[in-house]
C-alpha cells in the first residue's frame, strides 16, 4: 500500500466516523420527534461495517510497516510478564517453557517466533502451547 493509498484509507476512516456521529444524532431527533428511523438505522449500519473494515485495514497497514523487533516486543509486554521480547528468550533458559494461549491470536504470533527464536540459538526449549 502507498502513502497515497494509506491516506485515502484514514480519510474514508474520518468520513465513516462523521456519517455515523451525524446518524447518531439524528437517531436522537427522531426518537425525540417520533420520526420514521428505518433509513437512519441502514445508514448506521453501513457506516458502522466501513469504519470496521477501514479500521482493520489501517491496523494491518500500519502493522506491516512497523519492524518486526518492535511488534514483538510490543506484543511480548503487553501478553507476558516480560518486558520484551529479548527478555523473554534470554531469561528462559534451556528448561523453561513459556505457556501461550493458542485461543489467542497473539500469543500464536508470539510463540510462533519463540519457536523459530530458540531454534536460532541452538536452544532445545520451545513454548508451551494449550487452549487448542
Amino acid at each position: 500500500m502507498t502513502n497515497t493509498e494509506l491516506n485515502i484509507l484514514r480519510f474514508a476512516l474520518v468520513d465513516a466516523m462523521e456519517t455515523y456521529d451525524a446518524n447518531r444524532q439524528a437517531l436522537g431527533i427522531a426518537n425525540r420527534t417520533g420520526a420514521s428511523k428505518s433509513s437512519i438505522f441502514s445508514a448506521l449500519n453501513k457506516a458502522r461495517a466501513v469504519i470496521l473494515n477501514n479500521t482493520i485495514a489501517l491496523r494491518i497497514e500500519l502493522a506491516r510497516r512497523e519492524p518486526l523487533d518492535k511488534v514483538l516486543d510490543e506484543v511480548t509486554k503487553n501478553n507476558s510478564a516480560y518486558n520484551d521480547f529479548d527478555e523473554l528468550i534470554n531469561n528462559t533458559g534451556d528448561h523453561y517453557r513459556p505457556s501461550m494461549d493458542m485461543r489467542l491470536p497473539q500469543m500464536q504470533f508470539l510463540a510462533k517466533h519463540f519457536d523459530r527464536v530458540s531454534e536460532q540459538m541452538g536452544k532445545s526449549v520451545r513454548a508451551y502451547r494449550y487452549g487448542m
